[in-house]
């Protein structure tokens, strides 16, 4: 995650007009979603996304197994305001 801490950091240096990152981040913080437990991938991005003013939008499980679930399809964007709606659709099978 420290690669990751660079390069949002080299990113926000550009000043470009939005940042977005989307991927499954296997990081989990209740932050994300309440329902979730806390990693430390999890604190570590969220005291990335504290430090650089990016915001984590999805706030619903993405991974089901079994009886679990957790957020761990994450969109990350420095510009909410232009995002209007992040949520999940039903599985295609």
């Amino acid at each position: 995650m420290g690669k990751y801490r660079e390069m949002c950091n080299l990113v926000i240096a550009e000043k470009p007009l939005c940042t977005l990152h989307v991927g499954d981040l296997n990081c989990r913080s209740s932050e994300f979603w309440n329902g979730d437990i806390d990693n430390d991938a999890g604190n570590y991005l969220v005291s990335i996304l504290n430090d650089t003013s990016l915001r984590q939008l999805v706030h619903e499980p993405t991974h089901f197994v079994n009886d679990c679930k957790s957020c761990l399809d994450l969109v990350i964007t420095d510009q909410s305001n232009l995002i209007n709606e992040c949520s999940m659709l039903p599985t295609l099978h």
